[in-house]
């Protein structure tokens, strides 16, 4: 049953799969742990102004949801602190997850494939954040046909890590400076090749050339971690053949 989680010091365990036509659920208390347990939380994919979860408070948890879909943003975590956002799957909700003036928080590990505008929205898209201080955004696989991570404005020590984003446009910033941010060693592009035809998607921060054949991909590794290479060492390179609608399929792996 969707409903209002009140009750600070709290774990909160799913123990079944919700379907609604509003938010779902709203964490009101500090220090609350809402585990999906594997189960699904269901939106009517109205694209409004609901949420699958929200949350504006501190020391709370969001994790192991199997698909939270069908809601204007599945995932709003407003002026949160010292929260974790883990292990979560969010399909086909226009925002996938909403961090806006969050601070020493994290999200990480999550999947966040085919939404509407943005995947995770850094303040409002896929990822969408804005005004956060301290946000740390790793290791979760992206896949958008719009943008993958939003970085909206006034956002402080904002750190994007080891994502894998597989999107028209993988991060975009938009209105003032973010201070004091890092973008590292995140996986911005695809490659796929059928016999008539190869298309390059995204952004290839590498030098050098492609090459393509029949049976594989590669790049001349001379090129990656020499002495006026623009890559940090050691660099890794993975090449995907396509997305099979979970996870695209690992082709080749290299590392110099």
């Amino acid at each position: 049953i969707c409903t209002t989680l009140s009750t600070a010091g709290t774990t909160y365990t799913l123990q079944n799969d919700v379907s609604t036509t509003g938010t779902c659920f709203t964490i009101g208390a500090d220090n609350i742990v809402l585990d999906g347990n594997g189960y699904s939380i269901l939106g009517d994919g109205s694209g409004g102004a609901d949420y699958g979860v929200s949350s504006s408070r501190s020391n709370t948890t969001i994790k192991n949801f199997k698909n939270i879909s069908g809601f204007g943003v599945g995932i709003f975590a407003n002026s949160i602190k010292n929260s974790l956002i883990i292990n979560n799957t969010l399909l086909n909700s226009t925002t996938g997850i909403n961090v806006d003036s969050a601070m020493n928080s994290t999200v990480t590990g999550n999947i966040i494939n085919f939404n509407g505008s943005y995947s995770i929205w850094i303040s409002t898209y896929g990822i969408d954040t804005g005004g956060s201080t301290n946000l740390n955004i790793s290791y979760n696989f992206i896949f958008s046909d719009y943008v993958g991570i939003m970085k909206d404005e006034n956002n402080v020590n904002l750190y994007l890590i080891n994502n894998q984003i597989y999107s028209l446009e993988p991060i975009r910033s938009d209105g003032g400076d973010t201070s004091s941010y890092l973008v590292y060693n995140n996986s911005f592009a695809e490659v796929r090749w059928d016999l008539l035809s190869s298309i390059v998607y995204g952004n290839l921060t590498f030098p050098g050339t492609i090459n393509i054949n029949s049976s594989g991909v590669s790049v001349d590794a001379s090129l990656i971690g020499g002495a006026t290479s623009t890559l940090n060492r050691p660099a890794n390179i993975t090449f995907f053949e396509g997305y099979n609608g979970e996870y695209p399929t690992l082709l080749r792996k290299m590392r110099k």
